[in-house]
């Protein structure tokens, strides 16, 4: 990752969010209840993992910090990424996340998921600080559910607990915009404790939940669901890091984050115009150009989730449906 590196050793610069492209923020509660995520790093490995060129990449590092502001002071921030950054120099970086992992899995969906989809993708990128600056920031912005994290009541199949949970009363107080904000509302709905712990847990769980993120951001293209999708091939990516003993309560863990998108998308199974068929090369090519973010870390995870087993067909459906938004 020769080209990559020294794009990310630039990006650390860069604010890891921000309320405009003049002001990075660094407050506990942003105005308004939410801010804007510095998504340069990930869409850099996401475009590397696509096989994008030199020059593709360094237009995309151009293109997509143009409106993100310079880093400021942020001294939790900082104090956690140094030692972090020391961390990794002494034990190395898988050592450092299979310890983190188990206790950030309850926070999965902090800033709309970012802080687990920042890290994954710094993981893998395989960029000591960049791995630092993500996992210090997922620290900062600690979002875990108020809700507990077992029942007694009857495990449901992922069709009947999506089911359940699309039942639940709508709240009276849900923010029009943020996702974490409209998450956070919704596991304060009457009913939400119950339901969200009931997902089954077996080994195919997370490839399930992916393959209905996937086939639902497909069928409605809704941004809420987009994030779902990329967090689910972020905790495939991390999951073999993760201590055997953890592993269960830390897909519990996710799957009450899960929950909380997918009630705060607007989705409830409303499908959108057909979409052509198109082929890996076809949909791979227009992510290297295409001027989205987001668009190109979707097409990523559909690539990869169908290079982890998932349907062909319905990755390339996914895909396509990102590629509509550039």
């Amino acid at each position: 990752m020769s080209d990559l590196h020294p794009l990310l050793d630039r990006a650390l610069d860069q604010a890891p969010e921000f309320l405009s492209a003049k002001k990075a923020n660094t407050e506990p509660d942003p105005p308004g209840g939410g801010a804007y995520t510095n998504h340069v790093p990930m869409v850099l490995h996401a475009l590397t993992a696509l096989g994008a060129s030199t020059a593709q990449l360094h237009k995309a590092a151009r293109l997509h910090a143009a409106h993100i502001p310079p880093r400021v002071a942020w001294p939790a921030l900082q104090a956690a990424e140094q030692q972090l950054l020391q961390q990794i120099a002494q034990q190395g970086a898988e050592a450092v996340l299979r310890k983190a992992l188990p206790e950030r899995m309850g926070h999965a969906g902090a800033m709309a998921f970012h802080g687990l989809i920042r890290t994954a993708h710094a993981w893998q990128s395989g960029h000591p600080g960049e791995l630092a600056l993500a996992l210090a920031w997922w620290q900062q912005r600690d979002q875990a559910l108020p809700t507990k994290r077992a029942t007694k009541d009857a495990a449901l199949p992922l069709a009947d607990w999506v089911a359940a949970l699309w039942a639940l009363p709508t709240p009276p107080d849900l923010p029009p915009a943020w996702i974490a904000a409209r998450m956070l509302s919704w596991c304060r709905t009457p009913g939400f404790a119950q339901v969200a712990p009931r997902l089954a847990l077996t080994p195919q769980t997370l490839q399930a939940l992916a393959a209905w993120a996937l086939a639902a951001y497909a069928q409605g293209g809704d941004f809420t669901v987009l994030h779902m999708a990329t967090a689910c091939r972020a905790v495939a990516a991390l999951g073999p890091l993760m201590p055997p003993e953890a592993t269960t309560q830390a897909l519990r863990d996710f799957t009450l984050h899960a929950a909380a998108a997918l009630l705060a998308s607007r989705w409830r199974g409303e499908t959108a115009a057909a979409l052509p068929d198109q082929d890996w090369p076809t949909l791979i090519a227009q992510a290297h150009d295409a001027s989205d973010d987001h668009a190109i870390k979707l097409v990523h995870a559909a690539w990869d989730w169908q290079q982890r087993g998932l349907d062909d067909a319905l990755c390339r459906l996914a895909a396509t449906r990102a590629l509509q938004r550039t």
